[in-house]
């Protein structure tokens, strides 16, 4: 009896158990087939995945505009997508109008893209326009023809998908053929949302074409340039009529600096400053005068005195050391006064730009001296670096000082000058 018992008490047990496994399956049956209904498209056809939208916006001249994320958006009672106020608002897409597949959510400022290639058209039948306006605009050019390249591709996936279902419908009657009625509303309707979804594309194509041709144009109109600037012909400083231009370059850079030091002088503010600084540029003056005045007999006491106690080896040590104050002492007497026209206030553009040179005009000046006196050494018995006698050594002294005297005043007059609208006839002969 117990035995009997425990095998119905089993059998029940096994029996809820067969139920519930029963159940649980059933119910996860019902809810993948209700997932699978929910993600399933309206129109019982699998969408493409959407790709991003192609955000090309100008500004009121045609250059592009980098796009920035949009917020998101709300939607209005119609469908359309309300504006605001970032991007220009996009008209409601009508209800037969076929749904997206590719990048066909973004457009194209092709006002912008207008204002752009007619600006671009211009500047190449402008001869006034410079070198430098032209490789802008091809630059923005370029950002043009990028985007315009990415919006050829607009539609794509939707595209493909229409051929498909177009090819589905078997090819077209033959003239003189006929199909039915249903197919042949089909291919109509399906044909007509392949024209509308080509359109951006072959606008883009257009465009880009467009774009293309213009950076070639410019191109075109920079090498042209750049052959005229190469075989144009220089004046000639040997012409005398140039040299009255040259005359007139240094009158003028005369008179600039002297009206802008006037101007200052009669400056109530600048007078103040030049007295307030006064305690700081007349120990600046004297130095510079000082150095520049004494240096070189410094430099030769204290190039006696390091090589006297010295072997011949230490001697041409020494000496070499010592020799560097050659450069070094009287530049830092140039460093000082400029320094302290800095200070006075009383220099104008073309000034300041000579003061803040001062210290490189002398550093060119003292470094052709100092490379004079080694390569050509004046005391007796010191050969130098080329066996030469006494007097083509002095001969070799003074034609590299005076080179570096050269050197030094082209470096005043283009740093004077480079503020100045001078001609060509005067560069030319002041170059020489």
């Amino acid at each position: 009896m117990t035995q009997g018992r425990r095998g119905q008490f089993a059998g029940r047990w096994a029996g809820a158990v067969l139920a519930a496994v029963l159940w649980t399956g059933q119910a996860g049956a019902q809810d993948a087939g209700g997932g699978a209904a929910a993600t399933a498209p309206a129109t019982g056809q699998a969408t493409a995945p959407a790709q991003p939208d192609i955000k090309v916006h100008a500004d009121s001249t045609g250059a592009l505009i980098p796009e920035k994320q949009r917020p998101p958006q709300d939607v209005t009672d119609n469908g359309a997508v309300a504006s605001g106020g970032f991007a220009p608002q996009v008209a409601p897409t009508s209800a037969t109008a076929p749904a997206a597949g590719g990048a066909s959510g973004g457009t194209v400022d092709y006002a912008g893209w207008e204002r752009m290639a007619q600006r671009a058209e211009n500047a190449t039948q402008d001869s006034s326009v410079s070198a430098t306006e032209l490789d802008r605009l091809r630059g923005q050019l370029v950002d043009w023809r990028e985007a315009l390249l990415g919006a050829q591709n607009a539609n794509a996936a939707r595209i493909a998908t229409l051929r498909e279902q177009i090819g589905a419908l078997g090819p077209a009657p033959a003239d003189g053929a006929t199909e039915a009625d249903e197919i042949a509303k089909r291919r109509s309707a399906l044909s007509d949302q392949l024209v509308r979804l080509q359109a951006p594309g072959i606008a883009a194509d257009e465009a880009y074409r467009r774009a293309d041709g213009l950076i070639g144009e410019i191109d075109r109109v920079l090498r042209e340039r750049q052959a005229d600037e190469l075989l144009k012909l220089w004046p000639s400083p040997l012409n005398p009529a140039n040299w009255s231009e040259a005359l007139g370059a240094l009158t003028l850079t005369a008179q600039t600096l002297s009206g802008e030091t006037s101007a200052r002088w009669q400056d109530a503010g600048s007078r103040k400053a030049l007295a307030d600084s006064a305690p700081l540029i007349v120990p600046l003056l004297l130095f510079a005068f000082a150095v520049l005045w004494g240096g070189l007999r410094w430099s030769d006491r204290l190039l006696a005195m390091l090589q006297g106690p010295a072997s011949a080896r230490g001697r041409r040590i020494w000496g070499f050391v010592a020799s560097l104050a050659l450069i070094i002492v009287p530049t830092l007497g140039f460093l000082a006064l400029a320094k302290a026209l800095s200070l006075s206030r009383m220099l104008g553009v073309v000034g300041s730009g000579i003061a803040e040179n001062l210290g490189q005009i002398g550093l060119i000046l003292f470094a052709a001296v100092w490379l004079g006196s080694r390569a050509f050494p004046g005391g007796e018995g010191l050969g130098g670096i080329l066996t030469l006698t006494a007097e083509r050594r002095a001969t070799g002294r003074f034609l590299t000082s005076a080179f570096g005297v050269l050197l030094a005043v082209a470096r005043l007059r283009r740093v004077a000058m480079e503020q100045l609208n001078i001609t060509d006839a005067a560069a030319s002969v002041l170059n020489l």
